[in-house]
């Protein structure tokens, strides 16, 4: 059981039953994107993901109600608290910079980090990924929800048109 994308394949088959937590990143001409999602093999989440997709979903929508022009990593980790207060976790960072790369800043929630994060305000038309990666607590299950997001001076915007949902799989 692995509870983030992993980043080293199995040989293992594929079953119904199984979740598979996608991180997929794309890049043209310098101009890259980050999206995560889950997948269900053939039928929907059981009672322990279907907890796990809703913290996820609710930690992303809080977060992203706080993104603007002059927001804070504070005001991020604020809405992000919702996850430890359900009992759950990350294992994955919550947010970061994107561009031609990974860049600042790299936010985790005050529970999961080692030193407390330095002081950043966003900025207009910064491009920021929100990957709320929801784990129980020993790591054995978990979700990873997440768009790429332009700052704005009111909100932020999300630069793709993937739903906001996990996906099922069917056999044809």
């Amino acid at each position: 059981t692995v509870c983030v994308p992993r980043q080293s394949l199995s040989d293992r088959m594929i079953q119904p039953g199984d979740v598979i937590n996608t991180e997929i990143s794309v890049s043209f001409w310098g101009y890259s994107g980050q999206l995560h999602r889950p997948m269900f093999v053939g039928t929907e989440p059981n009672r322990l993901y279907r907890t796990l997709w809703d913290v996820a979903l609710e930690a992303y929508t809080r977060c992203c109600a706080v993104l603007r022009a002059g927001a804070t990593t504070e005001e991020v980790l604020d809405a992000a608290e919702v996850i430890h207060a359900r009992g759950l976790t990350i294992n994955d960072g919550l947010l970061h910079g994107f561009g031609i790369g990974l860049l600042p800043p790299s936010v985790r929630t005050r529970r999961t980090v080692q030193e407390p994060h330095a002081p950043f305000v966003f900025e207009q038309d910064m491009c920021v990924v929100v990957q709320p990666n929801v784990v129980t607590p020993d790591e054995r299950a978990g979700v990873q929800l997440g768009n790429l997001l332009r700052i704005t001076a009111t909100g932020c915007e999300c630069l793709h048109g993937v739903p906001i949902q996990y996906f099922v799989t069917r056999r044809s």
